[in-house]
């Protein structure tokens, strides 16, 4: 994504807030049928969702389905930090580095 420097999915509205160096931003909707985020927060889950998701195993949809089962209400992808932040309803948070092969 050309000029993004980061993304926030947030799983319990459905959207999702591009922004760009500077101030400006912009929204789109999900096109996804959400499930409801689950209530236990598991960081194992997370990390072998990431982990099928980074080895091309599962899709997007699938990705999502298993994350908000695992209490993530969305996360926050920093590119050109190479992190991303996954957060839970009661403020846990999981911060994944973006391997370099997807880079």
């Amino acid at each position: 994504m050309v000029g993004v420097e980061s993304y926030q999915v947030d799983f319990v509205a459905g959207h999702k807030r591009y922004y760009l160096a500077g101030v400006e931003s912009y929204s789109d909707a999900m096109l996804l049928q959400l499930d409801p985020v689950a209530e236990q927060f598991c960081c194992q889950a997370i990390v072998a969702a990431l982990g099928v998701a980074q080895a091309d195993v599962v899709l997007y949809p699938e990705f999502v389905k298993r994350v908000t089962s695992a209490d993530v209400i969305g996360y926050w992808a920093f590119p050109t930090g190479k992190k991303v932040v996954y957060f839970a309803r009661k403020g846990e948070m999981h911060i994944e580095e973006i391997p370099k092969a997807m880079q």
